[in-house]
C-alpha cells in the first residue's frame, strides 16, 4: 500500500492532466489568448511530438540513469511548464514553450513508474493491470473535470488545474522513491540468501540475514543442537 497506491494515484492524475492538457489546449489558445485557430490547431500536435521526442530520448537514458532520477527531474519540468502557463500572460511565445515543456515532462511518467517498480522486481501481472486501470480512470475523468472547472470559472482555471495535479503527482512520486531507496533492495543489491529477482523490505531483510547467520553457526555445533533451532525463516516481507 506504501508504494502501489501513491503510483496510482499519480498515473490518475498527471495521466489525466495529460490528456485534458492535449483536449482543451486548443481552446484555451484561441478564447484565453486570442491565438489564431490555424496556429492553435498546431499546439496539440506539437505537445505530442514533444511528447515522442521526450519518451524516445529517455531511452538511452535508462541504461546509465535510474527511473527515480529520470522521473523526478521530467515532472518537475512537466510542473514548471503548467506553472508558467498558469501565472504569465498566454502570449504565443509562452504557450508554445510551455507546450514544449509539459509534453516532454510528462512523457517518461508511465514507462518509468513501470521501471521503476521493475527495478524492485515489485511489477507483477496484477500491478501492471491496476496501473492500465488508473490510467484508463485518468482518461475518462480529469478532462471531463477540466471541461466542469471552465464552465464554471472560466479558462483561467485550466492551467492551475493541470498543474495542480502535476505537483500531487510528483510529491507523491518523490514520496516513493525516497521509501523505496530507504527501505527495499534492488534486484542488484538483494540480501545474500533471496532468491534472484527478490525483493525483501531492509529492516527485515537484516533480522533474516543474522537469523540466517545464527541458524548457521547453530548447525556447525553437531547433530544434538538441531533442537535448538529457531525457524526464522518465516518472514513474509510485503512487498506492495
Amino acid at each position: 500500500a506504501t508504494v502501489l497506491a501513491p503510483l496510482l494515484t499519480t498515473i490518475w492524475l498527471c495521466i489525466g492532466a495529460e490528456i485534458a492538457y492535449a483536449a482543451w489546449v486548443f481552446s484555451f489558445a484561441t478564447h484565453r489568448a486570442g491565438m489564431r485557430s490555424d496556429e492553435a490547431a498546431l499546439l496539440t500536435s506539437v505537445y505530442w511530438s514533444a511528447f515522442t521526442v521526450g519518451r524516445v530520448a529517455a531511452t538511452p537514458l535508462a541504461a546509465f540513469i535510474s527511473p527515480g532520477a529520470i522521473l523526478l527531474p521530467a515532472l518537475c519540468v512537466e510542473v514548471l511548464s503548467l506553472v508558467a502557463l498558469a501565472v504569465l500572460h498566454p502570449s504565443g511565445a509562452v504557450l508554445w514553450v510551455g507546450t514544449i515543456g509539459a509534453g516532454l515532462g510528462i512523457s517518461v511518467l508511465f514507462s518509468n513508474l513501470l521501471s521503476l517498480l521493475a527495478c524492485y522486481s515489485l511489477l507483477t501481472t496484477r500491478v501492471t493491470g491496476a496501473m492500465g486501470a488508473a490510467a484508463a480512470i485518468g482518461h475518462m475523468t480529469i478532462p471531463s473535470l477540466a471541461g466542469v472547472c471552465i464552465d464554471r470559472i472560466g479558462y483561467d482555471s485550466l492551467m492551475p488545474l493541470l498543474c495542480a495535479l502535476n505537483a500531487v503527482g510528483l510529491g507523491l512520486t518523490a514520496l516513493v522513491v525516497v521509501h523505496l531507496r530507504r527501505n527495499f533492495h534492488t534486484r542488484e543489491s538483494g540480501s545474500p540468501h533471496s532468491e534472484p529477482g527478490s525483493v525483501v523490505p531492509l529492516h527485515i531483510g537484516a533480522g533474516k540475514r543474522w537469523a540466517d547467520l545464527a541458524g548457521g553457526a547453530r548447525d556447525d555445533q553437531g547433530p544434538n543442537s538441531t533442537h535448538r533451532r529457531h525457524d526464522c525463516d518465516r518472514v513474509d516481507a510485503v512487498a506492495i
